[in-house]
Parts: structure tokens; sequence; C-alpha cells
């Protein structure tokens, strides 16, 4: 891949300077500086996931027109081998490393973070036709298959509002004052909320905390963090939330498919007990 021709191809001839800031076997992020106070964000898929850019792009312009701080996205188009997006790349740092930094406002932090997520619920995302859009939410296995089933006899409420299914402090930045941009919108379904909240939570108790991160000995920030979270999410929405022990042995299990292929003995036993707990906590 020749990034410089790449930016040629999108009239981007001009620039101080560019860097991969993310990279993987099929997809990266390249963060392009085009003067001292501007940058891009240029992400790069192959180009037959087209429609997961496509789709994205009205998440995120949905988002942002409901007031969820979000990364403009200029546009999406294919070049060569690739599909690629262009946008503006956002000051601020991951609520994960603000925590790191400043654990002490680990409450205020998830304060904030809660309202976001709140408000993010609040988006009705109407159904588009297109098969992606729901497509993280879909079961693969027959143990997804089981909990969906499950939790669709104890009355999920199958709303309409948008769910971004990635959301924790990696994937939102700060600039240690408010919320600068929710980033990666990949996983973003529509449905029942309770699925988000559930998700979100078992990245805090699973992976936040567990041997080998910062707060492996600090377990305690995460916590306060959570909740701060869900006072801020309470504050903004105003709603009991329903039981979540059905959504939260399905985040598990959804989480076990997300990580397989890089999945050590030891995180697959922390999962399956965590799925293992919440559905005894329903019985």
């Amino acid at each position: 891949m020749n990034i410089e021709i790449i930016l040629n191809e999108l009239n981007i001839t001009s620039f101080l300077s560019y860097e991969n800031i993310i990279g993987g076997r099929d997809s990266s992020v390249w963060k392009v500086k085009v003067s001292d106070e501007d940058s891009y964000a240029l992400r790069l898929i192959p180009k037959h996931r087209h429609q997961q850019f496509k789709e994205e792009k009205m998440i995120i312009q949905l988002a942002e027109e409901n007031g969820i701080p979000v990364p403009k996205v200029h546009f999406v188009k294919k070049i060569e081998d690739y599909s690629l997006m262009l946008m503006d790349w956002v000051a601020g740092k991951t609520i994960f490393n603000e925590l790191y930094e400043y654990p002490e406002n680990a409450r205020e932090i998830g304060i904030q973070f809660g309202k976001v997520q709140a408000a993010i619920h609040m988006i009705s995302l109407p159904k588009t036709g297109e098969s992606g859009s729901e497509e993280w939410l879909s079961p693969k296995t027959s143990e997804e298959n089981e909990i969906l089933d499950l939790i669709s006899t104890h009355g999920s409420k199958n709303e309409n509002v948008l769910l971004h299914l990635d959301y924790h402090p990696l994937n939102v930045l700060t600039d240690g004052e408010k919320i600068t941009a929710v980033i990666d919108w990949n996983n973003a379904s529509r449905g029942d909320y309770r699925f988000d909240l559930a998700r979100t939570l078992s990245i805090l108790r699973i992976e936040a905390t567990k041997p080998g991160t910062p707060f492996e000995n600090s377990p305690s920030v995460i916590e306060e963090f959570e909740k701060g979270w869900l006072e801020g999410y309470g504050e903004i929405r105003k709603i009991n939330i329903e039981p979540l022990s059905l959504y939260n042995a399905w985040a598990g299990i959804r989480m076990k498919r997300d990580l397989s292929e890089n999945l050590l003995e030891t995180d697959r036993l922390r999962i399956q007990q965590w799925i293992s707990y919440w559905l005894e906590k329903k019985k």
C-alpha cells in the first residue's frame, strides 16, 4: 500500500506528515497532518467491505445530528483495492488514558461517559433495509441462539434505539473536561438499550482489570468509574434500568466469539465464569 498515492487520489497533495496509527491484517488507520492545527484520520478496509463504511457513515452522521460528539466524516469512497473513510482527527485522549493519569477523577469521568451513552440511546434508528445495521447482534452459534431465545421469552423490548455496542473507555475521547468524541461505530445496531449496557459492563468487569492491564492492582478506579457511568446514564434517561442478568450473560457469550481467535485459556475461564454467574442469578 502506497499511502502517498492514495492521498493524491483524494486530492490531499499538501501535507506535513502521515503515520500509521492502527494496522491489522485487513484494516488500518492513518493520521495525516495537513497543518500545525489540523489532521485527518484516514481509515482503510478491503473494498469488498465498502457497505460497512457506507452504513457507518450514515450512523455517525445521525449521531452528530442528535448532538453526540463524533468525528466529522468527509467522505467514503473506493480506491484501488480499498474502501476509504476520511474523517477529522479529534483532539483528546482515550478515557482509558485519562483514568490512568487522573484516577482520582474516575467518578466524574464516568458520569460524563454515562451521559453520552444515554444520549445515544435516545436516538431512534430506523430500519434501512440493509442487513449490516443489525449484523453484530445476529447470532452465529447455538449458545447465542439459546440466550437470545431466553431474552425474547422474558420480554425483550425490541426497541429501535441506536446501540454503539463497543462503548468502552478506549472508544471514547476526552479533553479532561468533556467528551470530545465517540469513535469506532463499526458494531452499531438497533435494538434494546440493555444489549449496549451489558456489553459495556462486561468489558469493564472482564477486560479492564484482568491480569496485565494497568488497573489490575487498582480495581477501585474502575469501580468508581462504573458508579459514575450508571449515575450519569440515569441523569439523562431518568429510567429504572431493567434487569440485565440475561443481557450480561449474552454479552459474555458474544465476547467469547468476538475474541475467539486470540483468547487465552485464562481469559476464556474468566468469561465463562461471568456467563455462569449471570445465568445462575437469573434463576
